[in-house]
C-alpha cells in the first residue's frame, strides 16, 4: 500500500475508532439506564433509538473486522476500500436513525441523543476529511495508478540511464 492509500485509510480509521470509542460509551450508559428501570417498566420493549445506535456501533466494528480479514490483494484495492466504506456509510445511516428516533420518551433518551449527535459529527468530519484528502473521489485510485507499472524493457532502459 502506497502513501497515497493513506489518504483513504486515515479518515476511515478516524471514523471507525472514534465511533467505537464514543459510541460504546453512550451505548453502555444507555443500556445501564434501561436496565436500572423497575421490572414492570423494563418488561416493555427496548428503546428503538438505543437499538439503532447499538446496531450502528456493531456495523462499524463489523466493517473494520471484515476489512482486516480480507486477503491482502483485495484489502489494498478499490474493492476492499469500497467494502469498508459501505460499512461506515451504513453505520452513519443507522446513527442518523437513532438520532431521529431518540425523540420518544425513554430513560436513555438524553444519552442516545448526545451519543448520536457526537457520532454523527465524527462521521461528518471524517467524510469531509476523506473527500478533501482524495480530491472528491474517495474510491478511485487515479492518483495511485497515474503512472503505469514499468515493464522489464523499461526497467533495463532506466538502469542504463542511471549508469
Amino acid at each position: 500500500m502506497g502513501f497515497e492509500a493513506l489518504n483513504f485509510v486515515l479518515p476511515v480509521l478516524f471514523i471507525t475508532w472514534s465511533t467505537l470509542m464514543v459510541g460504546t460509551v453512550s451505548v453502555l450508559l444507555g443500556w445501564s439506564k434501561v436496565r436500572g428501570q423497575p421490572k414492570d417498566e423494563r418488561a416493555r420493549e427496548a428503546p428503538k433509538s438505543l437499538l439503532a445506535l447499538t446496531a450502528s456501533i456493531f456495523v462499524v466494528l463489523a466493517g473494520f473486522l471484515v476489512f482486516l480479514f480480507l486477503p491482502h490483494w483485495i484489502r489494498n484495492s478499490p474493492q476492499g476500500h469500497s467494502i469498508w466504506f459501505a460499512f461506515v456509510v451504513i453505520g452513519f445511516l443507522l446513527d442518523l436513525a437513532a438520532l431521529f428516533l431518540s425523540h420518544n420518551q425513554n430513560p436513555a433518551r438524553f444519552t442516545v441523543l448526545t451519543g448520536s449527535l457526537i457520532v454523527a459529527a465524527i462521521n461528518v468530519i471524517g467524510l469531509v476529511w476523506l473527500f478533501i484528502a482524495t480530491d472528491g473521489s474517495p474510491l478511485s485510485f487515479q492518483r495511485i495508478q497515474s503512472s503505469p507499472p514499468m515493464g522489464h524493457a523499461q526497467i533495463v532502459a532506466f538502469r542504463k540511464e542511471q549508469i
